[in-house]
């Protein structure tokens, strides 16, 4: 197992800019407006609530938002506030400041690969401060896969592997990781291929390089794992829950994408393009479409053996608006669980309060159920006269 190079090494690939000029991206009206509603302390009360999701309270937040007045004074400002908080030792606040500053930013934005590179070292020194249990910084499958891979002292039940959404990283699956690290479950959290500190290209056949990850880390068929993800990562751990039957116990996903016709894919913002632009690596628009289009569950769903749980955001504009119907269609012959809640696509309002305390309940019912069968078994082996 190779750990990563030191933290201050940057980013190993180059972002390509698809637009003209080479510069930032115009905004929308709509994105001007909210910067300067924020600056002006002037939120709406939705708007306050997600920045808090952060970690940060309205008064720690608002007198950095008061000097803010454009989208560019809004990363450079947290950036400022940030590497602060970092140089005092602050990492937890540190990394909250970052995580606000890079939001906004597209993918081509050179400030974007800052904070995320200063998010990430303050959310390395806060993780291996920690005596919980152990922290290793990992890099797998020779270098393809980069990663967390965190053990708690009460590690006692199988596995969990986390993979991020599109346009995030490792580090904020942290809010469905310390649940389960605190329930005993060791918690693998991976970028995929184009994210962080993975570099591309991401293949639409990505569980096939996510399995020999677990090989590596000494997973196996008796110790199994489950797997989950948001949006993007909901996908991948869908399509690895049919490619590896033996080993998963369970997968989950947080408002997995169900995106299969061209029509829903014209619908999506430029941003997502941007980013599937990085993940691929495409050298045209079309190629990322042909790719996008790649992605389906088809062929691997009828593999699946494991139960599932599934959240749905109620108004999710990615997905098509069957999208519950469709996975309840594709996955009736396995146990299906899911839910459909008031937010939006990832559910951002839920992960913390709702969905990751039901994850960690979901994976100890079946792990505690699976050790009683595995203990009655072997005590029914053992009870047979020879």
């Amino acid at each position: 197992m190779a750990k990563q190079p030191p933290p201050q090494q940057q980013r190993p690939f180059p972002p390509r800019p698809r637009f003209r000029g080479g510069g930032e991206p115009s905004i929308p009206w709509q994105g001007q407006a909210a910067v300067f509603l924020l600056g002006a302390r002037r939120a709406l009360a939705p708007m306050t609530r997600r920045l808090e999701l952060s970690g940060l309270t309205w008064n720690e937040m608002a007198p950095v938002l008061a000097r803010i007045r454009t989208l560019g004074g809004w990363g450079r400002e947290w950036h400022r506030e940030a590497q602060a908080s970092l140089d005092r030792g602050e990492w937890r606040r540190a990394a909250a400041q970052a995580h606000l500053g890079h939001l906004p930013l597209s993918p081509y934005n050179p400030r974007k690969t800052a904070l995320l590179a200063l998010l990430r070292r303050a959310h390395i020194a806060e993780r291996t401060a920690r005596r919980e249990g152990s922290f290793e910084w990992v890099y797998l499958a020779g270098g393809k896969v980069a990663g967390y891979w965190e053990t708690p002292r009460n590690a006692c039940r199988p596995p969990v592997v986390l993979l991020p959404p599109l346009a995030s990283t490792k580090e904020e699956m942290a809010v469905l990781g310390d649940p389960l690290l605190a329930a005993g479950h060791p918690v693998l959290r991976l970028d995929l291929p184009g994210q962080g500190e993975s570099p591309p290209p991401l293949s639409i056949h990505a569980e096939t390089l996510l399995m020999p990850v677990l090989d590596e880390l000494g997973i196996t068929a008796d110790t199994g794992y489950f797997v989950g993800g948001i949006s993007l990562g909901a996908y991948f751990a869908l399509r690895l829950a049919g490619a590896d039957p033996a080993r998963v116990r369970g997968a989950f996903g947080v408002s997995p994408p169900a995106i299969i016709t061209p029509e829903q894919w014209a619908k999506q913002p430029e941003v997502i393009w941007q980013y599937l632009d990085i993940y691929f690596a495409t050298e045209t628009r079309a190629e990322t479409l042909r790719l996008g289009l790649s992605m389906v569950l088809e062929d691997v769903a009828p593999a699946v053996t494991c139960p599932l749980l599934l959240y749905h955001a109620a108004r999710d504009f990615v997905s098509l608006p069957d999208r519950a119907e469709r996975y309840r269609i594709a996955f009736a012959h396995v146990p299906l669980k899911d839910r459909m809640l008031d937010d939006e696509h990832g559910c951002l309002f839920h992960l913390k309060d709702v969905i990751a305390p039901e994850v960690t309940a979901w994976c100890g019912g079946i792990s505690d159920e699976r050790g009683e069968t595995d203990r009655a078994q072997s005590t029914d082996s053992e009870e047979k006269p020879t």
